[in-house]
């Protein structure tokens, strides 16, 4: 057992830095005189989802205009909790119902799911206009969360508060990974049509900056596996612990004996 907890300790000590480190892949020449260059991905506006949260606003510099009320702005009725690890909140918008649609005041039923936020706003200003003069409209996703798990720091669901982020902006929202966790077969599980995707990313080679899950969509799940080092250091805790609670018994029933033993 004790053979156990060394070896769990040498391979700690024997993981190579470039396991726990990032960027591995841009070379020592690199300089600002001569910087690597990596093309990146073009982003792709995430389209709203069924049971997805829009916070819907409109306003007009002329209430007046505004058909059987005198006040500006659509009212948020709605609110939605949510049990995140960092920011537990209540969320105030529209939720897009299974037909693919919400309901506003005055507007009536509109079938967002599928859009943009651009385009949803699109949509929404067109229909407002019938009530509003020259109105404004700004849509945004108010429920745009990922679930970080596995070998991070902080480990939980994140709400983001904006549509554009990337895989090594969420790492750090989690506090980054542990030196015992795999950056190069991280796992990003994405509903899309119905249907879980998983795949696995390797953080210290270029291809990843091409992936179309470079960028994050809501309700993205990014798993970090802890390495095999992990594991073993595990074992040997737990092999130590064992060690420790039976030495103890067995001073302990020592003890009782030889206690027995001078009464007689």
């Amino acid at each position: 057992m004790v053979l156990l907890a060394c070896f769990a300790v040498f391979m700690q000590s024997c993981v190579s830095s470039k396991k726990i480190s990032y960027f591995n892949y841009v070379s020592d020449s690199a300089s600002f005189m001569r910087p690597m260059t990596i093309n990146m991905p073009n982003f792709v506006d995430p389209k709203i989802q069924v049971s997805d949260i829009l916070q819907v606003t409109v306003q007009t510099l002329d209430p007046s205009s505004m058909v059987g009320s005198t006040r500006i702005g659509i009212d948020q009725p709605n609110s939605f909790s949510t049990k995140g690890t960092e920011s537990p909140s209540t969320i105030v918008g529209y939720m897009v119902n299974s037909d693919g649609e919400i309901e506003l005041p005055l507007v009536g039923r509109v079938r967002v799911v599928g859009l943009t936020t651009k385009e949803a706003k699109s949509v929404l200003s067109t229909k407002a206009q019938v009530y509003y003069k020259n109105p404004v409209v700004n849509v945004r996703l108010a429920n745009f969360v990922i679930t970080m798990l596995g070998d991070v720091t902080r480990p939980g669901q994140y709400t983001i508060p904006n549509e554009k982020l990337t895989i090594l902006e969420a790492l750090s929202l989690a506090g980054d990974i542990s030196v015992t966790g795999q950056k190069e077969n991280i796992i990003i599980g994405r509903e899309e049509n119905g249907e879980k995707k998983y795949v696995r990313i390797n953080l210290n080679s270029t291809d990843f900056y091409n992936s179309p899950y470079y960028y994050l969509k809501q309700h993205d799940i990014i798993y970090v596996p802890p390495t095999k080092n992990k594991a073993v250091a595990s074992d040997a805790r737990t092999t130590r612990t064992l060690t420790i609670l039976t030495a103890t018994i067995s001073m302990f029933a020592f003890a009782v004996s030889a206690a027995s033993l001078l009464r007689k």
